[in-house]
């Protein structure tokens, strides 16, 4: 079940009567970046755009941890009894498991560290700002030295072998040689005061750092130019030496069970382990996730008592574990699975239902879908018939849902491409059953490689479905549409055109009409369920080279159609037949990435910015609702409510929209 979160409104908008109800739904949790085991059992993870999540089970399972008020986590640190969160708006402290937290610092937190030989010992690095200080417990702080004040914070960490010793990994400007003043820093009287450790160290962009238990330290390279990298090594008293050349290096985490063993998470090469103390690494090879998958690890964590537990954060994926013992010769990491249900990764790319039923899907892009039958009070996964074959723990990523409106329990879900799954598995075109997804292979549907950009079961018909692909060097792209005896055609008159379905008019069931818009071409509509399609007309220059975001069609006028642009607002007065630009008032942003009508005759757009908006003038003018805090994707209306998808942080719901 998925947690329900109520999301206070002063933490997201300057308008406090913006949402009658705003409700976060956290099917996924964004990117993890940071992942802090205080044991065998308690294990907790920070994601960039969910907030914080917390494991009992030893990663069986996650919840998020709904006091915290930050979505977005960079790093932890803590102990068995007090937990720091670095967050883009603060540090905040909690000394009861995170049932409760205080703000300690309110600039923006880059890293943190806890002094292991004195829990009173707190250091926060603040971008821009400078490193920062305390030895009260983060009653208070004290700005430690300037010099680091001008600088990127990437990693900080005691050294567990030495009481007093600290390293904090900087970034600099690689397209600026006059920046280039970062690197390593080492401190030797407990964070009060700083030296520059960059002897021997190529690059200064480094991203993460360890010690081993000798007393060395290693760091983690990577250019961001290219991409490039790899760990370093110094030994006490000596020049960094490279250990290891990798493609780019973006965690380095000591074992907590063993001083000399050490891992990397690399950009692409997945993850590498040492058991000499980083002298020397071998490539966690494994049969199901190959280093083709798993690539991007922004964290790693190892289990106090538990030297057989490994987690991975791997981006675009989600959370992985390993739970095979570790031989000291060899590498036996096999198999990775999913940590557990209750936290993914990645971003909502679907939305669908039925208001009258209360029935719910949505998709996410790193896999998988999710169900709710209680119009999203509560969630479930619903990934049955989306496994990969060759990978049974590994779920497709669901990139477009549509459902009918008239059958909850008709849905059809756009799985995505090969870079996602590798040759030879089915890709395309699901369909839900009322328990499982199954692949459609009907007469004619593609079973293509190529993007799917657009996804639609018609509102006037069930059997009539439109399916549109991207086009590129695969033959089976362009707009296809389902026909009621189950066979597939490709629409002749779009033939070798890719179309972006921008879904149904609010009023289409009433004018017999909808739309569809493409990139660099004016929108089609038809009249007719898709048989025949008309090309709107424009009176401004340029209309036929816009990208098309989004249309609505007036519920109480037919007539009146709004399109959100590259260019901005146009409006129809004739059904669609015709645009005009409209000099639409109090947006921040043009580019509207959703738009529709409430049944109150009210327009609702948002941007990726996160701002919502609202026109009671058909888009004449527009009065800032709300904002978010997040991108969001799509702007989509079921019944009265308006739902907005985002990028990295769940959707939400307005339950009530109305427009001063």
């Amino acid at each position: 079940m998925l947690p329900r979160i109520v999301v206070t409104l002063c933490l997201i908008t300057a308008h406090p009567a913006a949402f009658g109800a705003i409700v976060q739904w956290s099917a996924q949790a964004g990117e993890t970046r940071d992942l802090l085991a205080i044991n065998g059992t308690v294990i907790y993870a920070a994601t960039f755009g969910g907030g914080l999540f917390k494991s009992g089970d030893g990663g069986s399972s996650w919840n998020r941890v709904a006091a915290l008020p930050a979505r977005y986590v960079r790093r932890l640190a803590g102990n068995a009894n007090v937990l720091y969160a670095a967050t883009t708006v603060g540090l905040f402290k909690s000394g009861d498991g995170g049932a409760t937290w205080n703000r300690r610092l309110f600039d923006p937190v880059a890293v943190v560290a806890l002094n292991p030989f004195d829990a009173n010992q707190v250091l926060a690095g603040v971008d821009g700002a400078g490193l920062y200080r305390s030895t009260d417990g983060a009653a208070t702080f004290s700005n430690t030295v300037a010099g680091l004040d001008s600088l990127d914070f990437a990693d900080l960490t005691f050294d567990p072998g030495a009481n007093g010793i600290a390293y904090v990994a900087t970034r600099n400007n690689p397209n600026n040689p006059a920046l280039n003043v970062g690197g390593v820093f080492k401190s030797f009287d407990g964070g009060a005061s700083w030296a520059s450790w960059n002897s021997g160290l190529p690059d200064k962009f480094v991203t993460s750092l360890a010690v081993d238990g000798t007393g060395a330290i290693l760091a983690g390279v990577m250019d961001p130019r290219d991409g490039s990298g790899g760990v370093y090594r110094q030994a006490s008293g000596g020049s960094w030496s490279l250990a290891q050349n990798l493609f780019g290096v973006f965690a380095l985490r000591r074992s907590a069970n063993s001083p000399t063993v050490l891992w990397a998470g690399t950009r692409a090469l997945g993850v590498w382990r040492s058991t000499n103390g980083g002298a020397s690494w071998e490539q966690a090879v494994d049969p199901v996730l190959d280093p083709g998958v798993m690539s991007g690890i922004y964290a790693l964590a190892t289990v106090p008592g538990q030297p057989s537990r490994v987690f991975a954060a791997v981006k675009g994926y989600g959370l992985f574990r390993s739970d095979t013992a570790q031989a000291a010769n060899s590498l036996q990491i096999s198999p990775w699975s999913f940590s557990g249900a209750g936290l993914k990764a990645d971003r909502v790319r679907g939305f669908t239902g039925t208001a009258n039923s209360g029935v719910f899907f949505m998709g996410l892009k790193s896999g998988g879908a999710w169900r709710s039958g209680d119009g999203g009070a509560t969630w479930a996964p619903a990934n049955a018939g989306l496994n990969i074959g060759y990978a049974p723990d590994l779920i497709r990523g669901v990139t477009h849902l549509s459902a009918s409106p008239s059958d909850p329990n008709l849905v059809y879900a756009a799985s995505g491409g090969s870079d996602l799954f590798g040759a030879g598995q089915p890709q395309g075109l699901f369909r839900w059953n009322g328990s499982a997804w199954g692949l459609v292979g009907e007469a004619g549907v593609p079973q293509s490689f190529s993007a799917q950009v657009g996804l639609l079961v018609s509102p006037f018909d069930s059997s009539t479905v439109f399916y549109s692909l991207f086009p590129g060097s695969d033959p089976n792209y362009g707009l296809f549409r389902r026909l009621a005896n189950g066979t597939w055609q490709v629409a002749s008159t779009f033939n070798g055109l890719g179309f972006r379905i921008n879904g149904t008019l609010a009023a289409g069931a009433a004018t017999g009409r909808f739309f569809l818009a493409q990139y660099d071409d004016l929108p089609y509509f038809t009249t007719d369920n898709g048989v025949s399609w008309n090309r709107v007309n424009a009176s401004s220059p340029g209309f036929s080279r816009l990208e098309f975001f989004a249309l609505a069609q007036k519920p109480a006028a037919p007539s009146v159609v709004v399109a959100a642009t590259s260019n901005g607002i146009y409006r129809s007065g004739d059904g669609g037949a015709n645009f005009a630009q409209v000099a639409a008032t109090g947006l921040r942003r043009l580019a509207l990435s959703g738009l529709d009508y409430s049944p109150t005759g009210s327009v609702f757009g948002a941007d990726r910015s996160g701002n919502y908006y609202c026109s009671s003038d058909d888009g004449a003018s527009w009065y800032l609702k709300a904002s978010l805090g997040a991108t969001v994707t799509q702007l989509k209306r079921f019944g009265n409510a308006i739902f907005l998808l985002t990028d990295g942080a769940g959707v939400y719901r307005d339950d009530a929209p109305s427009c001063p």
